[in-house]
């Protein structure tokens, strides 16, 4: 259900805002000043409006066109609920050097001061 709710329902409400907005400004232009613009409409507001629609319509295309996996994270937490942990550590919560990523962090720190006071 939750499934379904995140990536059919509302996708399809958040596509549809700018569509029901266009529709509800429609509807508040008053009827004389509706008609006066579709009787003077020009060639410039024909092509403002038909290169909108045709990139709604791409991007919504591109948008089911997408892979599956596009917009998923594959950093969990690290078991104890401290995600900002389990994305420092590398794979299976060890860091690039084989220590965890609290020790890693804690040699880059040390070899960040040796370098800051080598240089002075």
């Amino acid at each position: 259900m939750r499934r379904r709710l995140i990536q059919v329902t509302l996708p399809f409400l958040l596509c549809s805002i700018p569509v029901l907005a266009a529709g509800a400004v429609a509807a508040a232009i008053e009827v004389p000043a509706r008609e006066f613009y579709l009787q003077h409409i020009t060639w410039m507001d024909v092509l403002i409006l038909t290169i909108g629609t045709v990139l709604f319509f791409l991007q919504m295309l591109l948008t089911e066109l997408r892979p599956a996996n596009a917009n998923t994270c594959n950093m969990g937490d690290n078991g104890n609920g401290d995600a900002r942990a389990a994305a420092m550590d590398g794979p299976a919560g060890r860091g690039p050097s084989g220590q965890s990523g609290a020790a890693s962090i804690s040699t880059l720190s040390s070899a960040a001061s040796a370098s800051v006071g080598g240089a002075a």
